[in-house]
Formats: C-alpha cells, structure tokens, sequence
C-alpha cells in the first residue's frame, strides 16, 4: 500500500475537531453523573483506606 502523505493543515484540524467534540462529550449529563459518582467511590476510599493501600489502587487502575 503506498504512502500518502497528508496536508500540513489536516493534522491540525483533525486535533482542534477532536479537542472539540471531547469538550460536547464531557458536558453530557451521563458524563457529569458518572464523574459525580467517581468524586464520591474517591472520598469513600480516601477515608475508609490507609494512604499506601489507596495509592496501591490509584496504581493498579489505568
């Protein structure tokens, strides 16, 4: 398959439309429920873990 080679514009653009629907996509009301629930399981840990157990988490998870 041979290359192509892409105008030094489009990757630019592609970056600023991405940018773009990512912001629309983090103001969605499923999203701002799911981050309050996460803000919430977060406390939850902090209090009910030892600080080296809590980071051991915050490392497993990606």
């Amino acid at each position: 398959m041979p290359y192509q080679q892409w105008p030094d514009w489009l990757r630019p653009a592609l970056d600023q439309r991405f940018n773009k629907l990512a912001a629309l996509a983090g103001k969605q009301h499923q999203v701002h429920h799911l981050r309050k629930k996460l803000d919430q399981i977060t406390l939850q840990l902090k209090n009910e873990l030892a600080i080296e157990q809590y980071q051991l988490i915050l490392e497993w998870m990606p």
